[in-house]
């Protein structure tokens, strides 16, 4: 028998001793790894989760007669040989359009909402059409379990690969065993209002509403989703019911409904400036448009301020006022009247006061006004010549060679065609009422120059004749200076 010398038994301790560091090694990295990984997810959708949105505002009474047709059902239905989990909410349309009519008839926002076989459908020429996007069961964050879940993962990566493949994406080993996953049943709905006379929708509004289902095991939840009769499926419909309410109040509360009458007649002129009209008739589309300018309380910049409940209610008041000094051409918000001043208070009751919902649709029907005004202002380019018809029984008429193509660098602009001297008068008018209803309204101002950032090329001119009837008030003046105009 070999006796080990002393330097092997050393050599032996220090290979076993190390094997242990590796061993220790190795787990507090995947430990760390997972603590890590878990603290990051938790942190972000806690921090997601925990933003304030605003209040909702008062239901609507503004008793709307429309048809309304079955509810059209856009989601996506995987196949059962797939082999994925259906998260799709087993709520069909026809629940949807019982439960939606009802509610929006009780919400007081329509008075009247037959099918389009009912008797009392023949009267009535608007439609209210719905439609389902997406109504289903979500992961929507994750929990203090996360955590652990992710060193279980770290610990048996393979385990954990296995377990994604096989489910296909749908759980890692971690969920599997721990609760570590927020669920939510959302709905993702459309409603468009349609009027005779325009094919397409006056309104067409989107909207998206959630129920948290807590905390629940994926292994519970997504391994029968697809069973008509399991766990997934029974929470779907039952919380799916609560979302239907969401939405009904949602659409109901809705503050566009205000400006149904302003939307129609923005959409009526949108189609004459949007057709192959003659330029003349466009011009006089955009000049009805141009009479439901109105003065802004608040630019969209500054809303858009407001609303970032990611910043505190004593930054959005600093920015606010920035913003609002330099429109008014002053240094900065120190200097800011009080009467235009926000503080950290004033935002926090603006952030809930319905009436920033209104001036944000407000400012939405500007933009579109605005952006008709520009738009029409530039003539149409001359239609393409057509093709020549040739006679019956005659071959076609050979194509004449195209010229070869310029360099990138030498092609041009074609400039625009020449206006008519009705034209020219009706441009006069139009650019006249425009700065007449903008004059002194740096809101209505802020919204004009996002609309003249898109007129490039020969667009710029016409646009920048407009700016120039403009040009004292100080956001005009700056942007001109900008554009080098």
């Amino acid at each position: 028998m070999k006796i080990a010398s002393g330097q092997e038994i050393t050599r032996a301790w220090e290979e076993k001793v190390k094997l242990k560091a590796a061993t220790i090694i190795t787990l507090t990295a995947l430990l760390s790894w997972g603590l890590l990984a878990g603290c990051a997810l938790i942190t972000s959708n806690t921090t997601a989760k925990e933003l304030p949105v605003p209040a909702p505002g008062p239901q609507i009474k503004a008793g709307l007669k429309a048809v309304m047709p079955p509810v059209k059902d856009l989601r996506f239905w995987p196949s059962a040989e797939a082999g994925a989990a259906n998260p799709n909410v087993r709520i069909f349309p026809q629940q949807v359009y019982a439960e939606a009519k009802k509610g929006l008839l009780a919400s007081g926002l329509f008075a009247a909402l037959p099918a389009p076989d009912e008797p009392a459908a023949a009267a009535l020429k608007d439609k209210f059409q719905l439609s389902v996007l997406a109504f289903a069961i979500n992961k929507s964050g994750s929990n203090p379990w996360a955590a652990p879940a992710y060193i279980i993962d770290g610990l048996v990566l393979p385990v954990y690969v296995a377990a994604n493949l096989s489910t296909k994406g749908q759980m890692d080993l971690g969920s599997y065993l721990l609760p570590s996953t927020k669920v939510a049943t959302s709905i993702n709905a459309q409603a468009a209002y349609y009027v005779p006379g325009l094919e397409k929708p006056v309104m067409n509004l989107f909207y998206l509403e959630q129920v948290e289902l807590g905390s629940v095991s994926e292994r519970r939840l997504w391994q029968d989703l697809s069973n008509q009769r399991g766990f997934g499926t029974t929470v779907g419909k039952n919380e799916g019911a609560k979302v239907l309410q969401k939405l009904v109040q949602a659409i109901s509360r809705d503050p566009h409904w205000h400006y149904l009458d302003q939307f129609e007649r923005v959409a009526r002129a949108d189609a004459i400036v949007l057709s192959q009209a003659k330029h003349e008739e466009r011009l006089q589309g955009a000049i009805r448009a141009a009479a439901l300018l109105r003065p802004l309380p608040y630019s969209p910049a500054e809303i858009k301020i407001v609303l970032d409940s990611i910043l505190t209610p004593a930054a959005r008041a600093a920015l606010f006022n920035e913003v609002r000094a330099r429109a008014l051409g002053l240094s900065g918000g120190d200097v800011l009247p009080a009467s235009q001043r926000l503080d950290a208070k004033k935002v926090e009751a603006l952030f809930d006061d319905p009436a920033l919902g209104r001036a944000q649709v407000e400012a939405e029907i500007m933009a579109r006004v605005l952006a008709m005004v520009v738009s029409s202002l530039n003539p149409l380019p001359p239609p393409k010549p057509e093709a020549t018809a040739t006679a019956p029984g005659q071959p076609p008429a050979a194509a004449p060679a195209a010229p070869a193509p310029k360099p990138a660098a030498e092609e041009k602009p074609k400039p625009l065609p020449p206006l008519t001297p009705q034209a020219q008068r009706l441009s006069a008018e139009l650019r006249q009422a425009v700065v007449a209803a903008l004059k002194g309204q740096p809101q209505l101002q802020a919204v004009l120059l996002n609309e003249a950032d898109k007129s490039v090329g020969p667009a710029w001119e016409p646009t920048k004749t407009l700016l120039q009837g403009l040009a004292e008030a100080p956001l005009v003046k700056t942007y001109l200076a900008r554009r080098g105009s």
